[in-house]
């Protein structure tokens, strides 16, 4: 069953960077393409919480796949083009390893905290209220709002950071 749904999920890579790929590039920029990214995972992490379920994680980690392979990793790979060859040897290990898996540390502790911060307020909650459906609905509306601010607060000052390297890159500035 999962050879099948990760080979369905890498043919669908593929054709998503065959088709999307350049025209994602051309019209959106290097930025916009890398933040395609953590803006997918933020709204289908919020339609997971809506809709909670085997399916509903399978095409949230299937799409992180195909996102991450037909779009985002075409746009990371640009940002290293115009580094001289001994440069982008000794850079591109530390930006795939090191600063990759920090953001998977910090995304990883974000998630505890907000997994923490909405136990919280669903122990208040629940000290107010005894009906287990309003508990269960305030603690997804409250969870989803959290993360929502968190990834859009996130991706937006990614997106800027990337635009300044762009533009830097544009100028022929050296970073």
């Amino acid at each position: 069953m999962f050879a099948w749904y990760y080979t369905a999920v890498a043919l669908l890579a593929v054709a998503v960077q065959v088709v999307l790929g350049r025209l994602v590039m051309e019209r959106g920029g290097i930025a916009r393409t890398i933040a395609s990214l953590p803006l997918f995972v933020a709204i289908g992490g919020a339609g997971a919480l809506l809709v909670p379920g085997l399916a509903s994680a399978m095409a949230l980690r299937g799409g992180e796949v195909v996102v991450r392979s037909g779009l985002y990793r075409g746009g990371w790979e640009l940002l290293f083009a115009p580094l001289p060859p001994a440069e982008k040897r000794a850079a591109k290990p530390l930006m795939d390893v090191g600063v990759v898996r920090l953001g998977d540390v910090l995304g990883a502790a974000g998630v505890q905290v907000l997994a923490g911060f909405a136990a919280a307020v669903l122990g208040i909650i629940a000290l107010v209220s005894t009906e287990p459906l309003g508990l269960t609905l305030v603690g997804f509306l409250v969870a989803g709002a959290a993360m929502t601010l968190s990834a859009s607060a996130l991706s937006g000052k990614m997106l800027q950071s990337l635009q300044r390297i762009g533009a830097a890159r544009q100028a022929g500035t050296r970073l």
